[in-house]
């Protein structure tokens, strides 16, 4: 099937009138002097006419040309078109009254546009409200796809009645696009896919910002914060691209000033965390998810900061045992993309909480699940090697440490909070959980990053 393609445009009525004893009928003086129309569009080619109907039906002859008009201005345009043995049908569908209502004029226009696959829309014309209800539905068309709306057309006035310039403002679509973009961006971190704009710069910047939204709702801050070698991390690039844009002479980029300005901001706030210590990293994200509404995502974060806080606190008992966590964590930094993990940072986490907390506390810190050998004898002597290393530190941990009551608490109310919203937040209501955990940020706050 071919793609069906329109030209959409608005009759006026060319500085004639409408008959006063019958409206529907047009006043129209042939010898209405012609006006030159240059053009900035490359499909159109500059002519002489009365107004743009003519020129739109000559220039676009593998469109639908649909025209939208009321009575008057309708039969105007066919005294123009008889006078330039111009062939054009006009279709009852495409009259616009004027005591129609504008919730149906937009409907009408939705329909024809919903019609086709790629349209042109032509605003040069028309009367009041149906350039503008035009232009709405073509910003909505254009955020559900970036390929239906082809053109927007504008005959610019240059000289009154004697010269005038057919433009594209398609450009500005992008403005709208990428404005919503931002603005949902800055509200939930969300960035809708079938949001596209046809700027290359932009492009890029939606992708960045659609990356970055990935791995902050995974909670994948390694790779949201960490340049390496092969790669610049996510915040990096948008900080970047942001810096690109806002840098670039480009007078259409300047209306997004602001709404870029903010967002640089926000992506330079999480940036500078990749300053801090481990758990305060994380304390400050969990803080940011918190006030995003992202709750699982705050409490996890949370979670895993209190486990790096315990673990910073261990390592000062002593200072083996300070490099046996250092050697623990590294093994499991290298190990990370390995399948067959044994080191696993969150298993350190997770047992820098549970022993810090001693009450119940069973096996040995730094061990390693001995489950997990896959019968190979190798892989078998050396995690058993390991644990039989770290089997000592327990006791030792256990006679140094003087634990925080308030911190116990704090582990057991985080790990509570965690263990109720990720099991479908079966016993408390919403509101009571976003006052528990604005209370453990709090609580945090101030027996941990305060400390």
């Amino acid at each position: 099937m071919s793609e069906r393609k329109a030209v959409v445009t608005i009759l006026g009525t060319i500085g004639g009138k409408c008959d006063v004893n019958n409206p529907k009928k047009g006043i129209y003086n042939e010898f209405t002097k012609k006006a030159l129309y240059k053009s900035q569009v490359k499909e159109i080619i500059e002519s002489e006419n009365i107004n743009t109907l003519p020129i739109l039906i000559k220039n676009f002859h593998d469109h639908d040309i649909i025209s939208l008009h009321t009575s008057c201005a309708k039969d105007i345009q066919e005294k123009v078109l008889k006078n330039q043995n111009i062939s054009y049908t006009f279709n009852s569908l495409w009259q616009i009254e004027d005591d129609l209502e504008f919730d149906q004029v937009f409907k009408k226009i939705d329909a024809i546009i919903n019609y086709y696959d790629t349209v042109i829309i032509d605003v040069s014309h028309g009367f009041r409200h149906l350039p503008i209800l035009m232009i709405v539905n073509t910003i909505m068309h254009n955020i559900e796809s970036i390929d239906k709306i082809e053109k927007i057309l504008f005959a610019r006035e240059i000289k009154k009645f004697e010269e005038y310039e057919f433009i594209d403002l398609k450009r500005y679509l992008d403005l709208a696009n990428i404005s919503y973009a931002l603005t949902t961006f800055d509200r939930n971190y969300t960035v809708a896919n079938n949001v596209k704009v046809s700027d290359n710069n932009f492009s890029e910047l939606l992708n960045d910002l659609s990356s970055f939204s990935k791995h902050i709702l995974a909670n994948s801050i390694d790779e949201l914060l960490k340049d390496t070698n092969k790669q610049k991390a996510v915040t990096t690039k948008l900080i970047n691209k942001i810096t690109q844009i806002l840098q670039a002479d480009n007078e259409v980029f300047k209306s997004l000033y602001r709404l870029l300005k903010k967002t640089l901001k926000h992506i330079e706030f999480i940036d500078h965390l990749k300053e801090k210590q481990g758990y305060q990293r994380l304390y400050y994200l969990s803080e940011n998810m918190f006030k995003k509404g992202y709750l699982l995502n705050s409490i996890t974060l949370l979670s895993e900061a209190i486990g790096m806080y315990c673990k910073e606190e261990l390592s000062q008992l002593d200072y083996k045992l300070k490099e046996k966590i250092e050697e623990f964590e590294q093994k499991a930094i290298t190990e990370k993309n390995n399948a067959r993990i044994y080191f696993k940072l969150y298993e350190l986490y997770n047992q820098s909480k549970a022993i810090y907390s001693i009450k119940n506390y069973q096996g040995y810190f730094l061990s390693v699940n001995e489950k997990q050998r896959f019968n190979n004898p190798d892989t078998k002597e050396k995690i058993e090697t390991w644990n039989r290393e770290v089997k000592p530190f327990t006791q030792e941990i256990k006679k140094k440490l003087t634990s925080d009551k308030n911190i116990v608490n704090l582990i057991r109310e985080i790990d509570n909070i965690r263990n109720n919203l990720a099991h479908a937040n079966s016993s408390k209501r919403l509101k009571d959980v976003e006052e528990d955990i604005e209370k453990v940020l709090k609580d945090f706050n101030s027996f941990c990053i305060g400390k």
